[in-house]
């Protein structure tokens, strides 16, 4: 199969998948409201680390760079989620553009000291 048919399939898959997710969620919504700091937390997640993985995608096949991401993702759920049980959030528009940006470039660096890969690369 090519490259670009599986991914179009695999992007139609995921499309679905949150319109399933969605619609269920509209039709048996949950019975405790979620706090808007916890939604914000996984949409500020999914951008920083969808884009980790962009940016790194031609390192793919290397093992260590999926460790590391996996780390990464792993220590900053584990830090917002510590913050955010214990304080408010609340943030402006521009700080909340402004800290995935933030984070994403301190992140690059942080790959960069520790495996010596850089984004949009090709891979070894």
């Amino acid at each position: 199969m090519k490259p670009s048919v599986r991914d179009s399939i695999l992007y139609l898959l995921i499309g679905l998948a949150v319109l399933c997710l969605g619609a269920y969620l509209g039709l048996h919504p949950p019975k405790r409201q979620i706090s808007s700091k916890w939604i914000e937390l996984a949409i500020m997640t999914a951008m920083v680390f969808g884009f980790m993985v962009k940016v790194y995608w031609g390192y793919r096949h290397n093992a260590k760079v999926w460790l590391t991401l996996s780390l990464i993702l792993l220590l900053h759920i584990s830090v917002f989620s510590l913050f955010l049980v214990h304080y408010d959030w609340h943030l402006s528009f521009l700080a909340k553009v402004a800290l995935p940006t933030g984070e994403w470039a301190l992140l690059a660096i942080l790959m960069y000291w520790i495996l010596g890969v850089i984004p949009y690369s090709k891979s070894r």
